[in-house]
């Protein structure tokens, strides 16, 4: 049994892959799958892409910086904190549940009006 317990412990340190994992992988697919994966899991996701960001590979986090806008809704965000909504109702929402102040902007006007 003593000659076991080695290899248990070899065994127990190999875990299943991890997103980030596939976010570093050479594969193009899988990073997209690892992607796909952070993204449904919205932004609860957040705080272990941030820690990601200090990630050695220069790939690894402009894919991490990806996910991340993608997440907050502001492109080339690090995640700095800053979670961008599609409405006020939705930035209502959050505001609540997460007791924050908001900011609405409205930078171009509407969407659906010509802006000559």
């Amino acid at each position: 049994m003593n000659r076991a317990l080695p290899l248990l412990l070899i065994l127990a340190s190999c875990g299943s892959p991890t997103p980030l994992d596939g976010l570093r992988s050479d594969d193009p697919e899988r990073a997209a799958a690892a992607a796909e994966a952070y993204l449904a899991r919205g932004e609860a996701a957040i705080p272990e892409l941030r820690e990601a960001l200090k990630d050695p590979d220069a790939r690894t986090r402009k894919r991490v910086r990806g996910v991340l806008s993608k997440l907050s809704g502001q492109w080339g965000s690090d995640g700095d904190g800053i979670l961008w909504k599609t409405s006020f109702d939705a930035a209502m929402a959050e505001a609540r549940r997460r007791d924050l102040p908001i900011l609405v902007l409205n930078l171009f006007g509407r969407f659906d009006q010509e802006l000559c």
